[in-house]
């Protein structure tokens, strides 16, 4: 009896959790930023296949001012090598072919909404660790955490923003990927009307890993840099300290250790994304995917809890 009254008060907690949001600006904010987010990818998109095109288009005339056969060329393979600390192009035509190739199918409607995770990863950590800081937070500044407490209980509180933080998640990574396959079903039009594409062998790439499996990653990463903004949020009650400490390990510390947070993102996304557009993974230290896995699953597992007893150990005073 007791655990349903519980189950019960938590999804009255949930819905109030809702309902605030849709009165709140909330809604109408995270919806224009969304819509922002997948323009700039677009834009950035957009600017990176034309310069590439214009690379291989300037090869093109060398070639064709060399009287050199383009065919010749563009049947042999090409290579990179290093001399003197400067890479060096073998083949550079065949190069930036390859290039445009690889470009022109990272903005397709089928890439799209992948590279738009991908560039994601640059944004996404420091976007959440504010959105679950500020969660926790709004109810402090309001000076009505006391009022829910009393209502639903201190676990029923937490789990229930426990679970309004996850959907919000879900929700946004949704939205950016509606968003993008729309920018790129626009952008691909536009590029169409500018760019020769029957003159490139665009071909399906391979994948390492399912578009399912990508998302997964992605809201799972998300998860855990929101509960890391949530606790921030819980123990200093300001949204402050998270984003300068986020800021500062997330922009400007580099990657020291094998299984810091950062680095276990990178690798995991390195072994499940293909990064053929834009974005890309500058440094980061090759770690065991299954390890880093498993790591960041207990990480989200004890943030939570912790989150959990930090409320239920504070919340009494606190809310006074």
């Amino acid at each position: 009896m007791k655990g349903i009254l519980m189950n019960k008060k938590i999804i009255m907690a949930v819905n109030i959790e809702m309902e605030y949001l849709k009165r709140s600006y909330l809604c109408l904010i995270a919806v224009t930023c969304i819509i922002l987010y997948s323009f700039g990818c677009s834009f950035f998109q957009y600017e990176s296949v034309m310069d590439l095109y214009d690379s291989y288009n300037n090869i093109s005339i060398f070639y064709e001012d060399g009287n050199l056969d383009k065919g010749e060329y563009l049947d042999r393979e090409y290579s990179i090598d290093e001399t003197d600390g400067a890479e060096v192009i073998k083949n550079p035509l065949m190069y930036f072919y390859a290039e445009m190739c690889k470009a022109i199918y990272s903005v397709s409607p089928k890439y799209g909404p992948v590279q738009a995770l991908e560039i994601g990863i640059a944004f996404f950590p420091f976007i959440f660790v504010i959105i679950g800081s500020g969660m926790m937070v709004s109810d402090y500044k309001t000076k009505i955490i006391k009022h829910k407490i009393l209502r639903f209980g201190r676990g029923g509180y937490a789990i229930s923003k426990l679970i309004t933080m996850f959907f919000i998640i879900c929700s946004l990574i949704i939205g950016v990927l509606l968003t993008s396959k729309i920018f790129s079903l626009l952008l691909t039009g536009i590029l169409a009307r500018k760019i020769p594409f029957d003159e490139f062998n665009i071909c399906n790439y391979t994948s390492n890993s399912s578009f399912v499996t990508k998302v997964i990653i992605t809201l799972l990463i998300s998860l855990f840099f929101c509960l890391i903004g949530a606790l921030f949020g819980v123990i200093f009650r300001k949204t402050i300290p998270a984003v300068i400490v986020s800021g500062i390990y997330l922009y400007i510390i580099p990657v020291r250790f094998v299984y810091e947070p950062k680095n276990i993102m990178y690798s995991i996304m390195n072994r499940c994304f293909d990064f053929y557009g834009i974005a890309k993974i500058s440094s980061f230290i090759l770690c065991n995917f299954w390890t880093s896995m498993i790591i960041l699953l207990l990480s989200i597992l004890f943030l939570g809890l912790s989150i959990i007893l930090v409320i239920k150990e504070r919340s009494a005073y606190i809310a006074r």
